[in-house]
């Protein structure tokens, strides 16, 4: 497997990451809905959430 190193981060400057890691999520229109940068203990109860309630969102129900 081969690993690339960006040690200036351009491509994290070319794309405006301020921290890493970083994760988006985006709804079915396309609108990213959350940006969240960096992680700490229980940060993924809060993804967790906004990512059931997005769905939620878009989801058709009979």
């Amino acid at each position: 497997m081969t690993a690339l190193v960006d040690e200036q981060g351009r491509v994290s400057a070319s794309y405006g990451l301020n921290a890493m890691p970083s994760s988006f999520v985006i709804n079915r229109a396309g609108v990213v809905t959350k940006v969240h940068e960096g992680f700490r203990e229980g940060d993924e109860d809060e993804l967790r959430a906004h990512i059931k309630a997005v769905i939620e969102q878009w989801c058709i129900r009979f």
